[in-house]
């Protein structure tokens, strides 16, 4: 297989294969809210088992794409995987506490409610992370053995109110091969814990601003 080839099997199919779990949307209308004055934002933040991690160890028997590449990148058996728990761990790299934070800036920014993280709200937001990890950075990845790597990251959110209404809900991801980030190799990524974090707070900003991109300031709301 040429270069060029393979650079465009994996540029096609890994996005939709970081991106495989997919939340139902439900938009959110004006009058609904406008009828929430107060959201709380739940302080847990699932997390999936074991993250995506298509570094060296994945590509080490030739395999990048593919079914079976997905579930060797999820796999509790990847030591690519275990690795960057580890960092996580070792590090005190708290994800989820990272998403449910930039979540809260972004609800502050564009000033969707007038009280925002209450201690009891008129509803309440639930966060997931559905996916997260390290994929090839750019668009001509030949092998995560020697090439950068970046964040994933897949966030579904859903705002439910007291009486258990759906109010809305979405999802929203960032892809490795996004440019907002600068790749990194792997060993770099375990080596730097500071810059690490900082990359996957970034993503977690950017995923964010997209799960709220299509709310306007709440009618409510100060000037």
């Amino acid at each position: 297989m040429t270069h060029t080839i393979r650079a465009v099997l994996v540029a096609a199919m890994l996005p939709a294969l970081i991106s495989c779990a997919t939340s139902g949307h439900k938009p959110m209308t004006r009058e609904r809210q406008a009828a929430v004055r107060s959201v709380s934002i739940a302080k847990s933040v699932a997390l999936p088992e074991h993250p995506l991690v298509f570094g060296p160890s994945t590509n080490a028997g030739g395999m990048l794409f593919g079914p079976l590449a997905l579930a060797g990148a999820a796999s509790a058996d990847n030591p690519d995987s275990q690795a960057l728990e580890k960092a996580f761990a070792d590090h005190g790299i708290d994800l989820g506490d990272m998403v449910r934070q930039e979540f809260i800036a972004r609800l502050a920014q564009i000033r969707m409610f007038p009280e925002i993280d209450a201690a009891q709200g008129d509803a309440v937001f639930e966060l997931t992370v559905e996916s997260y990890g390290l994929g090839p950075a750019g668009f001509t990845p030949m092998s995560p053995i020697n090439h950068p790597l970046n964040p994933t990251l897949r966030i579904a959110a859903k705002l439910t109110s007291r009486d258990g209404e759906i109010l809305w809900q979405d999802s929203a991801y960032l892809a490795s091969m996004s440019d907002w980030i600068q790749g990194r190799m792997f060993e770099e990524i375990l080596a730097d814990p500071e810059q690490t974090r900082q990359s996957f707070a970034k993503a977690a900003e950017i995923v964010c601003r997209d799960l709220l991109k299509d709310f306007g300031v709440h009618p409510g709301a100060v000037n």
